[in-house]
């Protein structure tokens, strides 16, 4: 297989870095041209990556994400930062052998009676064991938005409006009156 490379150094493909990249406005490798940044610049240009969807949520107008490296000097996102904007509202960690989660056939336990803020994500911590049904809206007109667990730790996105209503019931007919569940709402 190796007969049909010639021999020699070859150079089997050049990055140009001096021309333009197609689809876009840089003027050479990691340099990108906008109202702030123009072929005028001088020094070293930051890499970056365009996450419009993300800092749309984020409530920010920039247009990149930074890039940066770590001590080994690999590559990585700097992600945009979300802050915590409302806990559970009797204690930030349910003890449901205190307060018990309703059974699916009960009406859902007021978690948050009126977030605080706009919610995009949900930090859950669970060690129920059991699926936990989050639910949205007045009572007796709750609506079901996501099922967690069980025994799940982890971050969920969501798009919850600032003074809803967040509730839970036990996605079975038993009530849950073990463990504990904890809810970061993130925004």
């Amino acid at each position: 297989m190796t007969s049909s490379l010639p021999a020699g150094p070859n150079n089997i493909g050049d990055v140009d870095i001096l021309s333009v990249i197609p689809g876009t406005a840089a003027t050479n490798l990691g340099k990108a041209e906008d109202t702030l940044h123009t072929t005028g610049d001088v020094g070293v240009m930051g890499l970056a990556v365009r996450n419009d969807a993300d800092l749309a949520l984020a409530g920010t107008d920039l247009d990149y994400i930074p890039l940066s490296t770590d001590a080994l000097g690999r590559l990585r996102v700097n992600p945009v930062a979300f802050d915590v904007v409302d806990f559970l509202d009797t204690n930030p960690v349910l003890d449901t052998s205190t307060t018990n989660i309703p059974a699916s056939s009960g009406s859902p336990l007021t978690a948050v009676a009126s977030l605080a803020a706009a919610v995009k994500k949900i930090k859950t911590q669970d060690t129920t064991g059991f699926y936990i049904g989050i639910y949205t809206g007045a009572a007796a007109s709750e609506v079901l938005q996501l099922v967690s667990g069980p025994g799940e730790d982890g971050i969920i996105d969501v798009a919850m409006a600032a003074g809803e209503r967040v509730s839970l019931r036990h996605m079975k007919n038993t009530a849950i009156s073990t463990g504990e569940y904890c809810l970061q709402f993130i925004g």
